[in-house]
């Protein structure tokens, strides 16, 4: 369970928001740095809303969280009054 691989499905709902639904483990790696960048390019490419979705995120650890955390600072440094919403 816990060795699943990260996935994450972004799905742009318009010019400025997108869903992204991420699926197995949010753990120290090489996908959780591909997951960051990817987040990073939808803000390049002018998303100003982002849900992030771990419905389907089966193991999360310090570093997935600190990931997590540490993109929510970036996005709120950057002015987004709400800059994500989680679903879990």
């Amino acid at each position: 369970m816990f060795g699943m691989a990260l996935e994450a499905v972004i799905d742009r709902i318009d010019a400025t928001t997108a869903v992204v639904t991420m699926s197995g483990s949010l753990t120290l790696g090489t996908a959780l740095k591909v997951v960051d960048t990817k987040l990073q390019q939808l803000v390049q490419d002018g998303v100003s809303k982002l849900v992030v979705d771990l419905t389907a995120c089966a193991y999360l650890d310090s570093a997935g969280l600190g990931a997590l955390v540490y993109r929510y600072g970036v996005l709120a440094g950057e002015g987004w009054d709400d800059p994500v919403v989680w679903r879990e």
